[in-house]
């Protein structure tokens, strides 16, 4: 990551946010005046005064909308850099995806003031690209901001630290998902396996702590996997059938309708991309 200082942005313009440039990356932003509204992953959330939102993912951000007094500012960072800052046991994955479930968090002034005073850090110290440790010193930095932000979403929704098991658990099994894993892999006894747990366990473990299944997870992403390979390459719908391991066209077609709402051929339509051939269909 050469360019990192290129990726760290402070800025007030939240609009931008959900630009391509910044799919790989993670938006805080704090809302000091006015009111925003946007569409995230499946949900419509409003944004206001006293308020920060947590984009982890602006690749599924869309419809935004601020009113003429809406101010703001944010920073944003790759998200593979943030979370290489924190240790993976503590609170950082359940307090992530909790965030991901609903991004908005209500402050009261001192709070406030402390993620002011951090992002007025990070934001004079984007600039000084040729410090020799540049890495270290915006990383300590961001660290900073986001365990100020964990403190007071833990504080707010009564969450704490998990114990080393749980978050053991939680924290491979969110990393495996990440990694891509639901590509191939889309039974929660695959992952169980892996972490050497019953199926039960890793399913009532992953719900208490994020609040959503662990077949969920791994379906939203397997999705996401799968839409992408639809409207944004060439692959044949038989090809991308063999590359996600699914052990047949209706099955693949099945699992599209069920979890994006529409058949691979009408998603691809709906892209304009180029029709399929002889292995569309709809109907199966």
């Amino acid at each position: 990551m050469e360019d990192l200082h290129r990726k760290i942005i402070h800025n007030t313009d939240f609009r931008l946010v959900s630009l391509p440039v910044y799919h790989d990356c993670c938006v805080h932003c704090l809302c000091t005046g006015g009111n925003a509204t946007f569409h995230y992953f499946e949900n419509d959330f409003t944004f206001g005064s006293n308020r920060m939102a947590v984009i982890s993912y602006p690749d599924h951000l869309s419809d935004i909308e601020v009113s003429d007094d809406f101010e703001c500012e944010y920073i944003i960072a790759p998200r593979d850099f943030l979370h290489a800052l924190l240790p993976a046991n503590n609170y950082s994955i359940p307090g992530s995806v909790a965030l991901t479930r609903n991004p908005i968090m209500e402050m009261n002034c001192d709070d406030m003031a402390r993620l002011n005073s951090d992002f007025a850090a990070i934001a004079s110290r984007i600039k000084y690209t040729s410090h020799l440790f540049y890495r270290e010193m915006i990383g300590s930095l961001l660290r900073t901001m986001i365990y100020d932000i964990f403190d007071i979403h833990a504080r707010r929704d009564g969450m704490a630290p998990q114990t080393s098991r749980v978050g053991y658990v939680v924290t491979h099994f969110i990393s495996m998902i990440r990694e891509g894993e639901p590509l191939t892999h889309r039974e929660p006894s695959w992952y169980a396996d892996k972490l050497n747990i019953t199926v039960k366990y890793l399913g009532d473990t992953v719900r208490r702590i994020t609040g959503a299944s662990a077949s969920e997870h791994i379906n939203r992403a397997a999705s996401a996997i799968l839409r992408e390979y639809i409207e944004t390459t060439d692959l044949t719908i038989s090809q991308i059938a063999e590359r996600m391991n699914f052990s047949s066209l209706s099955y693949l077609n099945r699992f599209c309708k069920l979890h994006l709402g529409k058949s691979p051929t009408e998603l691809r339509r709906l892209k304009g991309n180029t029709p399929l051939t002889s292995d569309t269909f709809d109907n199966q």
